[in-house]
Order: structure tokens, then C-alpha cells, then sequence
């Protein structure tokens, strides 16, 4: 956080990893996590509005990986993660924190365009992909159309 308050930003967006999803750590230890880094760029940094990427889904690897896992179990995680994330910032922050839809991820033809064949990282599509998502939400910000 003291990167941001370096540059005093009227919007952040955090783009989530899913590292954490891995672990053994409830889903809303980890909302918390989050809610609790939206707080502190809102009440401490003064950031006007704060984006919070939606999380993404695991693909299944066409490699060998290092770190196997059950997808099933891991989607559903990130469908837990994203629906608390859909609510609680925004009842915590009103008009000052969102969720933003990742676009251009969730069907199978984008999945297999976007993901890296170990089903995690990102393709340099996907990468593009996930620029254009983070300029969108900016220029969302910008212009007062987040919901």
C-alpha cells in the first residue's frame, strides 16, 4: 500500500490472484483479506474509487504442472469468492468500491485462447485481454457508470 500512497491514485484497481485459493483458507478469510485492502486505500490512501477485478477460474493444464488442482474444487472457490466480492464491497464502500466483470474469460473458446497451457496463468492474449478489462473499468470509473 505505500507503492499507492506514493502516487496518491483517485482509482485502483487490484486485479486477484488466486494463490490464496489454494491454500487452506476459508473463501471469506480471503474476502476479508480484500475488503480489508479496499478499506485501507479508501480511508487511509483517500482513493476516491477502488475496482476490484473479478477472480478467474483454473483451466485444465494440457502440460504437466508442478501444483495439480481438482478444478472442480477450485472454481467453485472463485464462484464463492466472486459472489461475496459482488456484495460486500460495495455494501462496505457505497459508490466508492466495485466488482468488475472480467470479460472475454469464462467461455470455453476464450478460456483455451487466454490461459497458458498450465490452465492457470495467462496467455500474452490473455494478458492483452486482462489490460483491456483494467482500461475498461478505468475509463467505467471515469465516466461514473460503475454499478
Amino acid at each position: 500500500m505505500e507503492f499507492v500512497a506514493d502516487y496518491s491514485p483517485e482509482i485502483l484497481v487490484l486485479p486477484v490472484g488466486t494463490n490464496d485459493l489454494y491454500e487452506d483458507v476459508s473463501v471469506e478469510s480471503i474476502e476479508e483479506q480484500i475488503s480489508d485492502i479496499v478499506y485501507e486505500a479508501i480511508s487511509n490512501i483517500k482513493v476516491a474509487k477502488v475496482i476490484v477485478c473479478q477472480v478467474l477460474h483454473r483451466c485444465e493444464p494440457t502440460i504437466w504442472t508442478r501444483f495439480p488442482v481438482d478444478l472442480h474444487w477450485f472454481n467453485a472457490r472463485v464462484d464463492k469468492l466472486n459472489s461475496s466480492l459482488k456484495r460486500t464491497p460495495k455494501s462496505r464502500f457505497p459508490n466508492k468500491a466495485f466488482l468488475w466483470r472480467m470479460k472475454g474469460f469464462w467461455s470455453p473458446e476464450t478460456k483455451n485462447k487466454n490461459f497458458a497451457s498450465d490452465g492457470c496463468h495467462l496467455s500474452d492474449d490473455g494478458q492483452f485481454k486482462l489490460l483491456s478489462n483494467i482500461w475498461a473499468a478505468i475509463i467505467a470509473a471515469h465516466r461514473q457508470s460503475l454499478k
